[in-house]
């Protein structure tokens, strides 16, 4: 299963109303709702169908599943959305062992320090994107930080799977202590 289907059957559309305050006018269904996209919105527009999982607005004229509404709401690119998503609530995502061997034929296990070195590098990166663009420019910084210790570490000849495991390890826990305390 990938991440969106994963997000789609794992995280339910009333969990995103309650969380971003949107109160149900009725408790029939489907349920009424001021619509969370335009305001004001004085004429209960929206509609929540619980057996599909998904709003509708008769004024905007657009339905909204987990992955939109959020998308809109936090004003964020898809990319964005499904990272923001996944750091909010607990979505596992399942690989099944064809999954798991066909991944491992297409990424052979790195032999060389250098080769290495070019994976975790893009493994820090990745985990770097993983936060919001407000979090990444607020400890900056401190990322760049990071990869400049891996450029001194490349050029002091030190390179090894050990001295590079150490390096991801204290720099993904350095962005996420200061992601924190930022």
């Amino acid at each position: 299963m990938d991440d969106i289907g994963a997000i789609i059957e794992q995280l339910r559309m009333s969990t995103l109303l309650f969380d971003y305050d949107v109160q149900f006018l009725n408790s029939g269904e489907p349920e009424q709702l001021h619509c969370p996209f335009h305001h004001p919105d004085t004429n209960r527009s929206a509609r929540f169908y619980p057996k599909d999982d998904h709003i509708y607005c008769f004024v905007c004229d657009k339905t909204w599943n987990v992955i939109d509404f959020v998308k809109d709401k936090e004003e964020l690119t898809f990319g964005e959305t499904l990272r923001f998503i996944k750091r909010h609530y607990p979505i596992t995502v399942e690989v099944t062992p064809y999954e798991a061997q066909f991944y491992a034929l297409r990424r052979p296990v790195v032999q060389s320090p250098e080769a290495m070195s070019e994976t975790v590098e893009r493994m820090f990166r990745k985990d770097a994107e993983a936060l919001t663009s407000g979090e990444l420019y607020s400890i900056l910084g401190v990322y760049n930080e990071c990869l400049a210790e891996k450029d001194d570490l490349t050029e002091s000849g030190n390179l090894s799977h050990e001295t590079l495991t150490q390096w991801y390890e204290s720099s993904t826990a350095r962005l996420r202590t200061e992601t924190h305390n930022g």
